[in-house]
Parts: structure tokens; C-alpha cells; sequence
């Protein structure tokens, strides 16, 4: 009887370690990387949100859709697409996975 009480806790405690590998295999394969595509995306608006309005304030253009700071905001769109997209797909993924609380 004591020998079973002893293998159930030492399953357990396997058990524990496994999730403890599952979560860190998480941070590293999923967390990580979405943080690191965040915070390139985060620092690349703030650069472009800045070339913006310098654009609109120092262009001699009305402000219509002739402006250079529409055709700067539909160039950069296109540019930031694809990491957009891929942070949308990770997320995606990470909320469809039954691992993942």
C-alpha cells in the first residue's frame, strides 16, 4: 500500500514537471516570438505615426487625397502586411490550441 501511495506522488510529480516543460516549450515557441513581432510592429508605428505628422506639417500640398502622406500611409501598409499577418496567424493558432490556457 505505501509503495503505491509512493508511485502515485512520484506521477504526480512527473506529471507537474511535464506541464512545467509543456509551459516553457509555450513561452519559447509561441510567446516569444509574437512579443518580438509586437514590439518590431509597435516600434515601427511609432517611427511611421512620427514621419507622418513631420509630412503633413512641413508639405506645402493641401491635405486631400493627393497628399503625400496618403500615398506614404498606403506604401507602408503594404510593407507591414505580411508581419501583420503572421502575428494575426500566431495568435490564431495559440487560440486554437487545447495545450494553451
Amino acid at each position: 500500500m505505501l509503495d503505491l501511495i509512493f508511485r502515485l506522488i512520484d506521477r504526480c510529480i512527473q506529471l507537474a514537471e511535464k506541464r512545467r516543460e509543456q509551459n516553457r516549450s509555450i513561452h519559447q515557441d509561441f510567446i516569444e516570438p509574437i512579443l518580438a513581432d509586437f514590439e518590431t510592429v509597435h516600434a515601427d508605428y511609432i517611427t511611421s505615426f512620427s514621419e507622418y505628422r513631420d509630412l503633413i506639417f512641413t508639405s506645402e500640398c493641401p491635405f486631400d487625397t493627393d497628399h503625400p502622406v496618403i500615398t506614404k500611409l498606403a506604401r507602408d501598409m503594404l510593407l507591414r502586411q505580411q508581419l501583420r499577418a503572421r502575428l494575426f496567424a500566431k495568435k490564431k493558432l495559440m487560440s486554437e490550441d487545447p495545450i494553451i490556457d
